[in-house]
């Protein structure tokens, strides 16, 4: 609910600075009515909310009414590249890179799997030319649909040649589908120790309590 919050919060404030008018009223009010939206469904929990599509792809008017929370989402991303407060990506295990929403130049040419966890990210599409793309949508901060992340991670057990996993920083949501990966291929014993591996590879990535709760439901499996 933290993010939910949040979201809620900035929308409310652009929504009262549209009702004190000016020339800026309208973008304001679209912009507090976006963020609005994006605070309903993380407070619900529904990723659907952008309408991602399985092939990555963002539907244009969906995106256009929530242009205001994507552009901010985007430059977030692109802060976080310039001060390079997260490397684009790091192979945690051989054939599987953990990273951010990558660009064509930071997916090692080798990679024939693109795993793809973000919800309010479209998949470029000069980064899946030539690759495959599965589809586990999430939202930042939130953890994943289990039953759909049990059945990508069953997919991947067997599948051969390197992948490129990733969410918006690689650090979170990503990060779910490696470990129980790692766990599932025998690569490690147990998710307690998948974590410990992956950390000392990409010391950047971060679980929130709702995919801590995950880990812990999946920790039987």
């Amino acid at each position: 609910m933290g993010f939910a919050l949040r979201l809620g919060i900035v929308g409310a404030a652009q929504l009262f600075l549209a009702a004190r008018g000016g020339a800026a009223a309208a973008l304001w009010l679209w912009s507090g009515l976006s963020f609005l939206t994006v605070a309903w469904a993380y407070a619900r929990r529904r990723p659907d909310v952008f309408a991602k599509q399985a092939d990555g792809r963002l539907p244009i008017i969906r995106t256009c009414l929530l242009l205001p929370f994507h552009a901010a989402i985007q430059g977030v991303w692109r802060l976080h590249g310039w001060l390079g407060w997260d490397r684009v990506a790091d192979e945690v295990s051989p054939g599987i890179w953990l990273g951010r929403w990558p660009r064509p130049q930071d997916v090692p040419h080798d990679v024939l799997l693109i795993v793809d966890l973000t919800a309010e990210l479209p998949a470029r599409r000069t980064v899946l030319h030539g690759r495959e793309y599965w589809l586990v949508p999430t939202l930042d901060g939130a953890a994943p649909d289990l039953t759909l992340l049990r059945n990508a991670v069953a997919r991947a057990v067997d599948r051969p040649g390197p992948m490129y996993v990733h969410c918006a920083q690689g650090r979170g949501r990503s990060t779910l589908f490696v470990l129980l990966l790692l766990r599932a291929r025998g690569i490690v014993p147990d998710l307690e120790e998948a974590e410990r591996v992956v950390r000392a590879v990409r010391p950047s990535i971060s679980l929130t309590r709702a995919q801590r709760r995950l880990l812990a439901d999946a920790r039987d499996d």
